[in-house]
């Protein structure tokens, strides 16, 4: 194996992570809703179908995995809640560039074999010293380094570059006036401090006591609620790339060649160390390379499988593990969620996979329990504490209400007015229209209160965030600076026009996707969501 497709992999999936990262974080995450992943779905080398076009799993694992080498870099906590929604990330950036470039197409849009031709070489992947490596040597990084077939990688540079000239398409009508700036600008800018009086739902439990009628009552109007959950139990075994590195042989001549090619790396004060001296080293990352891409076939391959026993018998070193009981809210055992969501949307004794940091699980259901309702006596200390907190919520719901009417009967003024209630006055402090410095749940809240005026102060209504209730009063604005406009408006017009751009496609995208058929590979997905 050529130890250059080791040290460029990553180098290469530079600029196509870098284009998936806009799709999904710069245009927005948050179109996996669209996507159903109930059903089979594809399965084997593919993890998602976009129209009938598929999209290959060697891509997502490519992807996949370089985006969480580039978070372990930067010394992030690779948790297993961030592999899922980098999981979910990566697929849901593939679907978003998988319909641009049928939109491209649709449109005339086309790139040519010359232009493909041109970008590839043009490639600092594939390039050494600044100069393109020879198709022998790209093919052999393709088929070996991103184990991909030349014809999928092709066609997906091709989107790649389909993509970028729809975007840029789409951008070029894209402007914003110096009026439209002003006025954007000036609801940015402006900021206002509120007085307010909080009522919270923990200050009005008291002297409350539900009767046997009420607690029968609750009981009989929510019995779906009261249920034992399912419990499963599994076996699992784990899968890593270090499960591979004793297949992984590394000959002496390789180890010298990648030395001779990359003395830089070895090299003290200018001056390169001695062979001897890094040879571990050196055969510590081509162990490491070739265990990588050994793993992702191995993957690629038993995905397909039915069984456990399939993957034992190829893999017998494998340690296989049982879980305790558990319950798809994670109670009992030491599971995690993804493990959970899956365990529980798969048949008993069917083989499953989830990948999760560094390792892919691959588990078995061996034992199910069926959920059960539970009587009202298991229930009833869940009973009491629910209409305890109705009726204490309620009692703040009402006493906000009661306060607000007399504060704004009164004449002098809110804080007065609620002080002579025996109320605290708070304040916020300053806030622009991008925060909500009190959390409330009503989307109004922000365009209401930027709304109020000395001659009118006061909010009619009460405001709920949580268990908590707020009466409202301005207790002042900060005028807006226009002068400092000016000095800005460059940068803010580049901002802006570059919002503008992202709404375009995440617009474009939104319509794309009602009338599209998507269908991941529910193996690669936890059913969480």
């Amino acid at each position: 194996m050529s130890f250059d497709i080791i040290k460029n992999k990553q180098n290469f999936l530079t600029r196509a992570l870098l284009l998936l990262l806009a799709l999904t974080f710069v245009i927005g995450f948050g179109y996996v809703g669209g996507i159903s992943i109930g059903g089979r779905g594809p399965s084997g080398g593919v993890a998602v179908e976009v129209n009938g076009d598929k999209v290959s799993i060697a891509q997502f694992y490519n992807l996949r995995d370089s985006m969480l080498d580039r978070l372990r870099r930067s010394d992030q906590e690779i948790s297993d809640e961030l592999v899922e929604y980098v999981n979910f990330a990566v697929i849901d950036s593939l679907v978003n560039k998988k319909l641009l470039a049928q939109k491209a197409e649709k449109l005339g849009i086309r790139v040519s074999q010359e232009e493909l031709s041109d970008a590839i070489r043009n490639d600092p992947g594939f390039q050494v010293d600044g100069a393109f490596v020879g198709f022998e040597r790209y093919r052999d990084f393709i088929s070996r380094g991103l184990n991909r077939t030349v014809k999928d990688f092709e066609d997906s540079y091709r989107e790649d570059l389909l993509v970028e000239k729809l975007v840029s398409v789409l951008d070029s009508s894209i402007t914003a006036s110096d009026e439209e700036l002003l006025s954007i600008y000036r609801m940015r800018e402006e900021e206002i401090d509120l007085y307010y009086v909080s009522f919270a739902a923990e200050d009005y439990t008291g002297g409350q006591k539900a009767s046997e009628e009420e607690i029968a009552r609750y009981y009989r109007a929510n019995t779906d609620l009261f249920w034992e959950p399912e419990k499963r139990k599994a076996r699992y075994v784990k899968l890593s790339p270090g499960d591979f590195a004793g297949d992984a042989e590394v000959s002496d001549e390789e180890i010298e060649a990648y030395y001779r090619t990359y003395p830089e790396e070895f090299a003290s004060d200018g001056t390169p160390k001695p062979l001897d001296e890094v040879r571990e080293e050196i055969r510590k990352q081509l162990v490491d390379g070739k265990a990588s891409l050994l793993y992702d076939r191995f993957l690629e391959e038993f995905v397909r499988k039915k069984r456990l026993s399939d993957l034992l018998s190829e893999r017998s070193s494998l340690e296989v593990r049982e879980t305790a009981e558990f319950t798809l809210g994670g109670v009992g055992g030491d599971v995690p969620g993804a493990i959970r969501r899956e365990a529980f949307s798969v048949k008993k004794n069917r083989l499953a996979n989830v990948v999760l940091r560094d390792f892919t699980w691959f588990f078995e259901v061996t034992r199910v329990e069926r959920s059960r309702r539970s009587g009202i006596e298991p229930a009833r200390g869940e009973i009491l504490r629910a209409l305890n907190k109705e009726k204490a919520v309620e009692r703040a719901r009402e006493t906000a209400g009661g306060d607000l009417g007399k504060i704004k009967a009164s004449a002098k003024g809110f804080a007065a007015a609620a002080k002579s209630l025996d109320h605290v006055v708070e304040q916020t402090g300053f806030f622009s229209r991008s925060e909500n410095p009190l959390g409330v749940e009503s989307g109004d809240f922000i365009s209401d209160v930027f709304g109020l005026r000395s001659n009118r102060p006061t909010m009619d209504r009460v405001y709920r965030s949580g268990e908590t209730f707020y009466i409202v009063s301005l207790a002042e604005t900060k005028p807006v600076d226009s002068g400092a406009f000016g000095l800005e408006k460059d940068s803010f017009r580049r901002q802006e026009v570059s919002a503008r751009k992202a709404l375009v496609v995440e617009s474009l995208l939104e319509k794309l996707r009602e009338s599209s058929k998507i269908s991941p590979n529910k193996n690669l997905l936890s059913q969480g969501g």
